[in-house]
């Protein structure tokens, strides 16, 4: 597993003469470095208007590099817990040996789950992060000098599983980068321009493919329930991931 480092800052929104010097320890900036198996990548938003030509849905597309600056330690994600306004942003400081991306394509509004028809552009292969990852915690990606404004940092220590001699690990101080094993795509029932105005759960309503690379035949194959068939990386690259399993590329 990797890690990554969030960086947090809590304000509180609302100041009182009751709250003003309550938990006042816990508001300011802090580092912790935490273990990361599975990293999140969020969609832009869907869009509002739909196409005045077609009627249909408009739909969202981003490259997975774009999204996967979240981790580049300068987007800031903001939250609000109570009446404390918490800036989180993340950085990658150390890389998995195999990564694993989950993206955020459902959220729940006031009535059900919704989904995000956002089409993600995934590389099969040369995924690299080497723009996302510090040399280690309080440096930013590609600088070579501890920042010297960075929070204290506090780690979390976690045993280390080997990974199978069989698959390819990488190298101490080699660029991150990785190729595409796997990915699994949510596929809608019915019309998928409806989805987003559906009353329906849009995770019960529907199902899921995987795509699977079979590295001995060099070829892909989407399986679909029972079926199973060989399909073309030009088809992942544009499909709509709901999770993405990559491993170590190959030298």
């Amino acid at each position: 597993q990797g890690e990554i480092a969030v960086t947090t800052t809590r304000k509180r929104l609302v100041k009182s003469a009751v709250t003003e010097g309550e938990n006042a320890s816990k508001l300011g900036t802090s580092t912790a470095v935490v273990p990361a198996i599975v990293l999140a990548v969020d969609l832009p938003t869907a869009p509002i208007f739909k196409d005045t030509r077609t009627g249909q849905a408009l739909v969202a597309e981003v490259t997975l590099e774009d999204a996967l600056a979240k981790y580049s330690g300068e987007q800031i994600t903001d939250k609000v817990k109570g009446d404390v306004l918490e800036r989180l942003s993340y950085r990658i400081v150390r890389p998995p040996p195999f990564l694993i991306l989950h993206v955020n394509r459902f959220t729940r509004n006031n009535y059900h789950l919704e989904k995000n028809l956002a089409v993600i552009r995934v590389p099969v292969a040369g995924l690299d992060l080497s723009s996302f990852v510090g040399a280690q915690a309080g440096q930013t990606p590609g600088s070579t000098e501890a920042a010297t404004t960075e929070p204290p940092v506090k780690r979390r220590k976690t045993a280390q599983p080997a990974l199978p001699q069989s698959l390819p690990v990488p190298q101490e101080g080699a660029p991150p980068k990785y190729d595409l094993i796997a990915n699994v795509c949510h596929r809608s029932a019915g019309n998928p321009d409806e989805t987003q105005n559906s009353e329906e759960d849009a995770l019960q309503n529907g199902s899921y493919v995987c795509n699977v690379y079979n590295a001995a035949q060099r070829e892909w194959y989407e399986l679909h329930n029972l079926a199973v068939r060989s399909t073309m990386p030009q088809l992942i690259e544009g499909s709509q991931t709901y999770l993405a399993i990559y491993r170590p590329a190959s030298t």
